[in-house]
């Protein structure tokens, strides 16, 4: 990885707190393509913007794969946990008991910034 994609990465990475800048209305979401052309306007043009979210999103999944824990400071924290077996009653037939299997899940911590923003 060059030493100017590493820049821009970090510049991305500290530009996450646009999130909340972003004009979702309530009930809305905010994608992939609001999250591009927040960080377009802060360091970059969209292409670059686009690659740089992409090879950050690529990365922390390939952490999170081999159990790795991602911080990003002050926004917060991912990390794989193991889901217990569990028994249920089946949704359409609650009589009915059926077992859910064991799996991997991922946590994720919000930080300061995003606890902030929260209370706001």
């Amino acid at each position: 990885m060059s030493d100017e994609f590493r820049v821009k990465l970090l510049v991305s990475l500290a530009q996450i707190r646009i999130i909340s800048d972003c004009q979702a209305t309530e009930g809305s979401d905010v994608n992939k393509n609001d999250l591009v052309k927040k960080v377009a306007k802060h360091c970059c043009g969209k292409p670059e913007a686009r690659k740089v979210l992409e090879a950050t999103f690529d990365h922390i999944t390939h952490a999170l794969s081999q159990g790795e824990k991602v911080v990003l400071s002050g926004f917060g924290s991912f990390h794989v946990y193991e889901r217990k077996e569990k028994r249920a009653a089946h949704p359409r037939r609650p009589s009915e008991i059926i077992i859910i299997p064991a799996m991997k899940c991922v946590r994720f911590i919000p930080g300061k910034v995003v606890k902030g923003n929260l209370k706001s």
